[in-house]
């Protein structure tokens, strides 16, 4: 082959290779976008084969910003197709097969869809920058970009391809994403600061600004340490503090891509004092050569250390605790005008100023107290007086069955006084020059009556046993003894025993008392009619009842019998739950009965014939209300990504109001048996399928 021959096959060869590998390049070109999937590979030679330096280095930097973009690659994970710049990534994935592609929203932290919050980060070593091979996993990534065959793709099937504005984000147009949000311009700082101070409280009001992303007021102490952060819907700020408490807050705004305003709004304000309040001292009077003294007490809401203080020119005072002493002499008689004051350390004063007379006493006596009266009850007694008319009565002293009680400005004494039990009092009037003056009365708590409880007339077959007791009760607890002028058996006076061995010859009617007594006059007495009646005639007997039978539902039980086959049944005596109810001629008894419970019934048939007879034999049935068993409520099968959470709860109905108690085969997760909470915290170890059960028990 000759020379020219040659070179024409190695340029034909040359520009054939040129081409396929040009292809990629050109169809991105071509296209206005590059594609860098093909197959199920990814072709790194069409993005970073060819091109200059600086061109390359720019894509580099575009790539960068991109991978560091967590909003972005969360955008990429979820199979985003476009955004709302409100919050809300639109995708072509249904990973819930609910026949609508996935809408994640951004809740201010992360995007979340369905409780399942996320940001993507590719910082995968957890240094905190991303760089190297993780700004690499931004297209190389089988999390983001799906490029193997799979039968589920999470993206659009096909080769992806991206754009400044789809994949970059740092474009101009809507369809951007910041690293921070959507906004990097802080809301407006509030307005309108306001005050409000008391004890011990400090609340602190503003206007929230109105930007739309405005998300909460953020509060620092003044060295810049976090206080709290306060809602958008609040406007305001309230603290408990202690005493003397001196804010010095800021307040700045952040919006929901957590821009601070850093324009400082300073909220300053002191707990105001509290002055001491002093507890009166009044005026004094004194006898030449007495002692004077005095205890100057004082409150500070506040709590703070007091001193006291005076003017007084003679005496002494302790000005830590307040005692005033003075020893006067025969020298110091006169009159006295000084002040006693109580002070705290933040300027708070209280003060009073009293007149101090030295002289001699003058002993004026008191009128006799009047009107000493007494009413009483079960066990009290409470006396009653006023002063009499002259000089003045400064207190009262009293002895109470020979105990004293001093210095009472009360006109009355309540006095506890057991069972017929005497109090005996006596009222001094007092004046505080020394005089006294007396009255006196004694009284003696009554004695309550005894209760009898009701007997009843009787009814006894002559040739039978009459027996009863009688009994009563006595809040005095007083010994009782019973009486009776039945003029037939016997009554036990002390323990109310009777009986009357009745026989033929007693048959007729009686009508007697019966008594308690106690030892102080008390008696309670009930006057009853006993009958003493024939033998019945036993020909009249019915024959028991036949047939009784139960039916049942929520919540009632209806039990149904039939007359025995003998004498005539005029009627029916029935007891239920030992509930007598007698005389129906009903051959039924329909009840309502509470969940689980019971119905126990007895049937007597019953002859009106001479004095009445009931059968000698009965029926009986002991019938208890089914059980309802529980409905739960369909749980449905589950499907859930590994590394995600599974919660769910069971609910159960029981329209018998059971305690319900919750069981499962679970052999993973968290069951509350109490709550029918069941929680599962997946992983990639847990990838399966599970086959377990949930139920409900009611205990019955």
């Amino acid at each position: 082959m000759d020379a020219k021959k040659k070179l024409i096959l190695i340029m034909l060869v040359t520009s054939i290779l040129s081409f396929f590998f040009q292809t990629p390049i050109m169809q991105a070109v071509g296209g206005g976008m590059h594609t860098f999937v093909n197959g199920r590979n990814v072709d790194c030679i069409s993005c970073h084969g060819y091109g200059s330096a600086n061109s390359h280095q720019a894509g580099s930097d575009a790539h960068q910003r991109a991978a560091e973009n967590k909003n972005y690659t969360t955008y990429l994970e979820v199979g985003g197709t476009s955004y709302d710049p409100a919050g809300i990534i639109y995708t072509n994935i249904d990973s819930d097969s609910s026949g609508s592609n996935d809408v994640w929203i951004w809740n201010g932290n992360a995007w979340v869809y369905d409780n399942t919050a996320k940001l993507y980060n590719l910082d995968f070593n957890g240094d905190g920058t991303i760089g190297g091979a993780e700004t690499c996993n931004l297209c190389h990534n089988r999390e983001l970009m799906t490029v193997s065959a799979q039968s589920g793709p999470e993206h659009t099937f096909g080769p992806r391809y991206c754009n400044d504005a789809r994949c970059h984000g740092n474009s101009n147009e809507d369809f951007r994403f910041y690293k921070n949000g959507y906004d990097t311009i802080p809301p407006a700082s509030i307005s309108n600061p306001g005050i409000s101070t008391g004890n011990f409280y400090i609340n602190n009001t503003w206007t929230n600004p109105s930007d739309p992303d405005f998300n909460h007021t953020l509060f620092r102490l003044s060295n810049g340490t976090n206080l709290t952060a306060i809602n958008f819907s609040s406007n305001y700020f309230n603290l408990t503090l202690s005493p003397h408490y001196v804010q010095n807050i800021s307040a700045q705004t952040v919006d929901i891509w957590g821009n601070i305003n850093l324009t400082k709004i300073w909220f300053n304000a002191t707990i105001p004092n509290n002055l001491p309040i002093l507890a009166p001292i009044g005026n004094k009077n004194v006898v030449p050569g007495s002692i004077l003294q005095i205890n100057i007490t004082a409150m500070d809401a506040d709590n703070d250390t007091l001193a006291y203080g005076t003017n007084a020119t003679k005496g002494s005072l302790n000005t830590t605790t307040g005692i005033y002493y003075w020893e006067t002499t025969t020298n110091d008689s006169g009159e006295y005008i000084w002040y006693f004051d109580s002070m705290d350390d933040f300027g708070g004063v209280a003060a009073e100023t009293i007149l101090i007379k030295v002289s001699p006493e003058e002993q004026f006596i008191p009128p006799i107290p009047a009107n000493l009266t007494a009413t009483q009850g079960n066990f009290w007694i409470n006396y009653t007086w006023e002063p009499g008319t002259g000089n003045i009565t400064d207190s009262y002293n009293l002895s109470l069955n020979g105990n004293w009680t001093n210095g009472t400005a009360l006109t009355y004494h309540n006095d506890t006084v057991g069972p017929h039990g005497w109090s005996n009092i006596t009222v001094w009037a007092y004046n505080n020059t020394g005089g006294m003056n007396s009255t006196s009365r004694e009284t003696q708590v009554l004695n309550n009556q005894p209760v009898l409880e009701l007997i009843g007339n009787k009814n006894v077959t002559a040739g039978s046993l009459l027996r009863f007791n009688v009994t009563a009760m006595d809040a005095d607890n007083d010994t009782l003894s019973y009486g009776t002028n039945a003029s037939n058996g016997i009554l036990n006076k002390s323990t109310g025993e009777y009986f009357w061995n009745t026989s033929v010859l007693d048959i007729g009617t009686y009508i007697w008392y019966f008594n308690s007594s106690d030892n102080y006059s008390g008696l309670a007495s009930e006057t009853i009619i006993v009958t003493v009646n024939p033998e019945p005639v036993y020909e009249y007997f019915p024959p028991a009842p036949v047939n009784l039978s139960g039916a049942q539902d929520n919540f009632w039980i209806n039990q149904t019998w039939e007359p025995g086959i003998g004498n005539k049944t005029d009627s029916y005596n029935v007891t239920l739950n030992s509930i007598w109810i007698n005389g129906t001629i009903n051959t039924y008894i329909n009840t309502s009965v509470i969940p689980h419970g019971w119905n126990n019934i007895t049937v007597f048939g019953y002859n009106i014939s001479g004095n009445g007879s009931l059968s000698s034999s009965s029926v009986s049935l002991d019938t208890q209300l089914a059980n309802n068993l529980p409905v739960q409520t369909p749980i449905g099968d589950r499907n859930i990504t590994a590394g995600n959470v599974l919660t769910f709860n069971i609910s159960t109905n029981d329209i018998d109001s059971d305690l319900i108690t919750y069981g499962t085969n679970a052999s993973r997760g968290f069951f509350n048996q109490t709550t029918g909470e069941y929680f599962w915290s997946t992983n990639s170890s847990d990838v399966g399928i599970y086959t377990w059960y949930f139920n409900s028990s009611d205990g019955y």
